[in-house]
């Protein structure tokens, strides 16, 4: 949220999460470089208020390629879906698509370093915080300052 005199709102940083291409099994065999092999591939993308995404975009439009976009989706849930079941590669934060990594619905084709999505709890700005809303948020290693491995 923004941070103003006007907005009475307050965002805590809770978790940097990794960002990861995923798709179908059959994925696996083709052998894409980032982001030269991109050109035409069929993706799955968050939207463009997502800041993932505008930096995604950035390093294709770096490297020259153009995808071919089959959806834009600002719902994880639906990104998950839409991985599955389209046939393309979708980005998303790694920690979204767990269960279907394990299951092996779904492999992880590529890891974008230095990319990542960040998650936050906005909360009412009080004159005196609840106090379970403020020790839950603590228990995150970025709204304490530290980095979790």
């Amino acid at each position: 949220v923004r941070h103003d005199a006007e907005t009475p709102w307050h965002s805590h940083l809770l978790e940097r999460q990794p960002v990861v291409l995923v798709g179908a099994p059959r994925w696996k065999e083709k052998r894409l470089r980032f982001p030269r092999d991109f050109n035409e591939v069929p993706m799955v993308l968050p939207t463009l208020e997502s800041q993932m995404r505008v930096e995604f975009d950035r390093r294709l439009a770096a490297g020259g390629v153009r995808p071919r976009l089959l959806a834009e989706v600002d719902d994880m849930a639906m990104l998950r879906l839409m991985a599955r079941e389209e046939g393309g590669l979708a980005l998303v934060p790694q920690v979204v698509v767990q269960g279907e990594l394990k299951r092996g619905e779904l492999i992880i084709t590529h890891r974008i370093a230095g990319l990542e999505e960040t998650f936050h709890a906005v909360t009412p700005i009080r004159r005196h915080p609840h106090l379970l809303v403020t020790d839950l948020i603590k228990r995150f290693p970025a709204a304490s300052g530290q980095r979790r491995e």
